[in-house]
């Protein structure tokens, strides 16, 4: 948890410093639609210009004192990040983050093309 919580303090105080905002979406919103609309009113013209969260279900590993490693039953809810860019010519891509585990998934570090 410790992790977890040091990653999104971070995140949102370097957001606060560089002025990105920092949009937590519900349940059933599609990232990738209010990161095309915020892309049409940013002035960034490089770089990383929002940061999405989101809160989904996913498996969560609990550590016991002698080490049994058993998965966290029910599955808890936890952040994931998106980081949409935009490149040297002017596309953005949206990169996914998730750190609700220390193991990564095949495609989580695949850019997705937003189209405008």
């Amino acid at each position: 948890m410790r992790l977890a919580g040091r990653f999104s303090r971070r995140v949102r105080a370097y957001a606060k410093a560089h002025q990105i905002p920092v949009i937590d979406c519900g349940a059933g919103e599609r990232k990738h639609d209010i990161a095309e609309e915020h892309w049409k009113t940013t002035i960034v013209k490089r770089g990383l210009f929002l940061i999405l969260v989101g809160r989904a279900q996913a498996r969560v590993w609990d550590v016991g004192k002698n080490y049994p490693i058993e998965a966290k039953k029910p599955m808890p809810y936890v952040n994931h990040y998106s980081f949409p860019i935009l490149d040297a010519d002017g596309g953005a891509h949206h990169h996914p983050n998730q750190r609700s585990s220390s193991i990564s998934r095949p495609g989580d570090s695949q850019r997705t093309r937003i189209r405008g």
